[in-house]
């Protein structure tokens, strides 16, 4: 059989209880800020500039497909290096497109471009208008 804890045993565990608790909240967090995405080597993280009020702004159309999983798929795909990445179903042609931006139009070229070299074939930009808010 044990003998009773004194009070200096009890503090003893608290201590020892309160580390272990720390350290699991230490862990968590390095867990949850290691899966932010990095830049690569060499390569400025990219921040979103504002745009300016009286500048044309676009999007680059990615490519479109029949269904939401294959769309959602490129879109995890392209979120690791473009953070604007979003898919987009229109009832016109009953496809769901994937879409970065919108961007000014020298960014927009530059983002079509990059996403041809990376194997896009279908990458189009197309000028943004912004859909009016619901009334």
């Amino acid at each position: 059989m044990l003998p009773p804890l004194g009070s200096r045993d009890l503090r003893a565990l608290l201590v020892f209880f309160g580390g272990v608790l720390a350290l699991f909240v230490f862990f968590a967090a390095g867990a949850y800020v290691g899966r932010w995405p990095r830049p690569r080597a060499g390569e400025a993280p990219q921040t979103a500039a504002p745009a300016r009020a009286d500048a044309e702004l676009y999007l680059v159309e990615v490519a479109a497909f029949e269904t939401q999983e294959k769309a959602d798929d490129m879109v995890q795909q392209l979120r690791r290096q473009y953070i604007s990445v979003r898919a987009s179903y229109e009832p016109a042609d009953r496809l769901f497109h994937v879409y970065a931006g919108p961007y000014p139009a020298d960014e927009a070229n530059t983002v079509a471009t990059e996403l041809r070299q990376l194997g896009a074939q279908t990458v189009v930009v197309k000028p943004f208008a912004p859909k009016p808010p619901p009334t």
